[in-house]
């Protein structure tokens, strides 16, 4: 089931004009991305502007008259405009993960020999970059809704493509063992651990192609540049924390790139903290969270941790 968070029908419908034609529709269906389905910070309930599409019936249906609680949405572009500016964030955060989960569960695989996949990761992610860049002034709004969009649609379409453990959900994972930490720190950290396993896996040959190059892993980074928590030190943009940790994969032998002692001030050492975390991924797998692909994610603790 697709989910449109809009507001309303007519808004919906336009949307589904713009963006997807009727034979698009039925042969490629909705691209789905993560985002908020409300107006609050984090989006974490359904309101009133959340609609479900059907796609059997062409029917679009208020979610909470169906008592749903999907996590799958497709963004109206007309949303940004009145959800507060930490929602706004963290939708197109939420989008930006599943440009870059495609581009770490590509590499692994190696189905990414097909440049257009990877051009379809650098736009989504380059378009969500600009779009978070840009202030929210009548001047610039229309412009910033587009690219986040387009954005948006771009991560949709990757993640029918690219079946890639979320980001989103291995952070919410780990959260409680972390209280020190905000959502945005957990996110730099896995930012920079999923740039320690790609440089190492291309450091090794097996990233193929004249687009994975510094730049593009840099221009990854530049789509959270934006993406903070609030004002002051809690938050803080990720370009410089990509290209930070560019630097010092490269320096330190793309090893040791989690900075645990930020987030937890009792684990001293990085053995304690992958104890932690094995535990946790141990408990989501049992109780049937999401589907992590278990091997990638171990692969990306291990190598961040330097085990």
């Amino acid at each position: 089931m697709a989910v449109l968070a809009c507001t309303g029908e007519g808004r919906a419908r336009d949307y589904l004009r713009v963006f997807h034609k009727e034979k698009e529709l039925s042969d490629q269906r909705l691209p789905v991305v993560t985002v908020p389905t409300t107006a609050s910070a984090g989006g974490g309930g359904i309101g009133p502007q959340c609609l479900a599409l059907y796609e059997a019936e062409e029917a679009l249906v208020p979610l909470h008259a169906r008592d749903l609680a999907p996590d799958l949405a497709i963004v109206d572009p007309t949303l940004t405009v009145t959800l507060p500016l930490q929602a706004e964030r963290s939708m197109a955060l939420g989008a930006w993960s599943v440009c870059f989960d495609a581009l770490l569960c590509g590499s692994v695989r190696g189905v990414l020999a097909n440049l257009a996949m990877a051009d379809l990761i650098l736009r989504g992610a380059s378009e969500l970059g600009r779009g978070l860049g840009m202030g929210s002034g009548n001047d610039k709004g229309e412009t910033k809704r587009r690219h986040l969009a387009q954005g948006s649609v771009a991560a949709g379409r990757l993640l029918r493509l690219v079946k890639a453990p979320p980001i989103q959900s291995l952070a919410r994972c780990l959260a409680p063992l972390f209280p020190l930490a905000t959502y945005s720190q957990l996110a730099a950290v896995l930012l920079r651990s999923y740039l320690a396993v790609l440089a190492d896996r291309r450091q090794q040959g097996e990233l193929g192609g004249e687009a994975w190059n510094e730049a593009l892993l840099l221009r990854m980074g530049a789509a959270t540049c934006s993406a903070r928590d609030g004002p002051g030190a809690n938050g803080g943009g990720l370009l410089e924390m990509a290209e930070w940790a560019w630097e010092e994969s490269q320096k330190a032998g793309l090893r040791s790139l989690l900075d645990y002692r930020a987030l937890d001030k009792e684990t001293k050492d990085a053995e304690a903290l992958a104890g932690q975390v094995m535990s946790v991924l141990a408990l989501f797998e049992v109780e049937g969270g999401p589907a992590l692909e278990a091997d990638v994610v171990r692969d990306v603790l291990e190598v961040s941790l330097g085990t």
